[in-house]
């Protein structure tokens, strides 16, 4: 019995980098290509084809006073199995902004970060036999930090957050998902206060970020909304 196996992978990459004064900017942009073709493949598995594209900027104002650093990261992929129609494999949009004025010792700033988080298109769980659910789409969630604190930079390529205290945003514009799933429905909002901490690793030939986040809740608001206009406010402790 023949077996034939086949995979192709094509990568194509695209990096640039502009420095003007106290300006640097840097990106970069991929395009990845995956096909996994079987025949006779007593092992099992399907046919396979995927795409990926991931677009990466970074710009960052550092000057004797001041520190301003953004980066942008806009990724995008689908994948195809067997006889099954294209789905989503990757779907984000991460914007972080950290501004800061410098200590004596130049190294350690006083900061404060945005960091907004979304998709650009619709989510789906995919059902065997039911049709398929929204769970997700463009603002819907929308995930929205801003912090207070610090920032350690003791090299270029490396930066470590400390924001002591965070306000963390959720917001659901679309009107199909405002059931509870997401953490707001169409009655109420929620505000977390807490501290978050990050570290964040740049390469300046490979301008992909690498992020590791971590998260303390210490105190959640609701506001929940009553239809006669007033305003009821409660909060509660983590257990």
């Amino acid at each position: 019995m023949a077996r034939l196996v086949l995979m192709c992978c094509t990568a194509i990459s695209f990096a640039f980098a502009e420095q003007v004064s106290r300006w640097d900017a840097n990106g970069s942009v991929s395009l990845n290509l995956t096909q996994v073709a079987l025949k006779n493949w007593v092992a099992g598995g399907q046919n396979t084809i995927g795409v990926a594209g991931l677009f990466t900027y970074r710009t960052l104002y550092n000057s004797e006073q001041t520190r301003w650093e953004t980066s942008l990261d806009i990724g995008y992929g689908l994948t195809k199995l067997g006889d099954a129609p294209f789905r989503k494999s990757d779907d984000r949009f991460i914007l972080i902004s950290t501004a800061g004025i410098r200590t004596p010792d130049s190294l350690l700033l006083y900061a404060l970060q945005l960091d907004a988080r979304t998709q650009l298109t619709d989510g789906f769980r995919y059902g065997t036999n039911a049709p398929d659910t929204l769970t997700s789409t463009l603002f819907s969630p929308a995930t929205i930090n801003l912090g207070l604190g610090s920032t350690y930079t003791p090299t270029k390529e490396v930066t470590i957050t400390l924001m002591a205290a965070t306000g963390r945003t959720v917001l659901v514009l679309d009107r199909r998902l405002q059931n509870g799933t997401l953490g707001v429905d169409r009655q109420s909002c929620t505000v977390t206060i807490g501290s978050l901490s990050q570290r964040h690793n740049y390469c300046r030939n490979c301008p992909q970020r690498t992020a590791q986040h971590e998260t303390r809740r210490l105190c959640t608001v609701r506001c929940i909304y009553i239809p006669d206009h007033k305003l009821e406010h409660s909060s509660n402790l983590p257990h």
